[in-house]
């Protein structure tokens, strides 16, 4: 009896009717209306599992009370762990802001500190560097002093660059009279020679990819009329190599080429965005103009109908592939200027765009023509269309 009862309570649904019929087959093994019924029995079953239930009932009740109370007990001590946390919280936070005003308070001592030094320090290095230069100004000035060797050595290269444009900006300051004309001769090679040596400087550095001695020497450059010397460098030096392989899709490795070498110029340069344009420039100039020139010219060579045909069908695949590329470089903000690389897609396609109409218009008198001798050869006759009225 306590099997049914329990199988019956531990069922998905709880169905009582279906238990009472249960309890009644089994206590008479369905012999409900045999003249043996005994109804005695069936009310002992029936208290008997009503017995049971009660017992489930109270056992039920004793869990329920047990996991309340540890429930209640988890509660309190989370509750006690939450209340500790607010206030470390609270205490941290108070010290945080505490901390905050302090560092505040330092942050401001120490910046002004750094503009007293600053103020102290900028007119005495100032002073050192006038002193320098008019020492150096001096020897220079000396007719029997012999300043050839004067920046030789290598270890102080940046300090000869300092030094040399100090010297040469102020000896274009002064007048051409006979007494500078030698200082300024001496001076303007000394400026060329350090100038070049700082360019090869760059070239090294940039081979071994040193970026930090790169940027260096960038700024070194910077004052120097080499500098955009410097800059051509650079993009020589990207572009060596890179569009050498005769089968290379061009249009697809221009968009790389970008990718590749756009961060290294953020990196380096100062004014990335020029640096930038002046890449494209070069691209567009010097390998792609070239590689349309060379795709085109061997069928004006040999200008017959086939040649100007596929004249004319690969300037116009060029020409769309080459739009297609300016367009993708512009999402990528190469220049302020949005007509930027449209004008190098003229630039490029200018001289083919200007004989486009003539080619198109003899490739077509000439397929006309072929047309007509095929139907004179054939018996037809040519017939002119009349216009206008008799």
């Amino acid at each position: 009896m306590e099997e049914l009862v329990l199988a019956s309570l531990d069922s998905t649904v709880f169905d009582v009717d279906n238990l009472i019929e249960n309890i009644a087959y089994k206590s008479t093994d369905g012999n409900v209306v045999n003249e043996n019924f005994d109804p005695n029995l069936l009310e002992s079953k029936f208290r008997q599992a009503m017995s049971i239930l009660q017992d489930y009932q109270v056992q039920t009740e004793q869990n329920i009370k047990h996991l309340e109370e540890a429930c209640e007990k988890e509660r309190n001590t989370w509750a006690n762990s939450v209340a500790q946390l607010e206030e470390l919280y609270q205490s941290t936070y108070t010290g945080q802001q505490e901390l905050e005003m302090r560092i505040s308070v330092i942050s401001t001592k120490v910046i002004q500190i750094g503009h007293q030094l600053e103020s102290k320090s900028n007119p005495r290095q100032q002073l050192i560097d006038a002193r320098t230069t008019a020492k150096y100004l001096e020897r220079f000035l000396d007719a029997n002093d012999d300043v050839s060797l004067m920046f030789q050595d290598a270890s102080k290269l940046e300090q000869a660059a300092h030094i040399i444009h100090q010297l040469y900006n102020v000896l274009q300051e002064l007048p051409d009279e006979p007494k500078f004309i030698e200082a300024k001769t001496k001076v303007k090679e000394r400026y060329l020679a350090i100038e070049e040596e700082l360019l090869l400087e760059f070239s090294r550095a940039q081979v071994r990819n040193d970026k930090k001695a790169m940027k260096k020497y960038i700024k070194l450059l910077s004052k120097f009329k080499g500098h955009n010397d410097c800059i051509q460098n650079f993009i020589t030096d990207c572009l060596k190599g890179y569009f050498d392989n005769p089968n290379i899709d061009i249009f697809y490795s221009i968009p790389q080429l970008f990718t590749k070498v756009s961060e290294l110029i953020n990196e380096l340069f100062d004014q990335p965005e020029k640096v930038t344009e002046r890449l494209i420039i070069t691209v567009y100039t010097e390998k792609l103009a070239p590689y349309v020139r060379d795709q085109l010219d061997a069928y004006v060579r040999n200008p017959d109908l086939d040649n100007m045909e596929k004249y004319l069908q690969t300037l116009y695949t060029l020409s769309k592939k080459a739009t297609k590329l300016s367009n993708d470089l512009q999402t990528q903000k190469i220049s302020d200027d949005p007509a930027f690389l449209h004008k190098l897609n003229q630039h490029v396609f200018k001289s083919y765009l200007k004989t486009y109409s003539k080619y198109e218009i003899n490739c077509l008198e000439e397929k006309f023509q072929v047309h007509l001798e095929r139907v004179e050869s054939t018996g037809g006759q040519r017939r002119i269309k009349p216009t206008g009225l008799r």
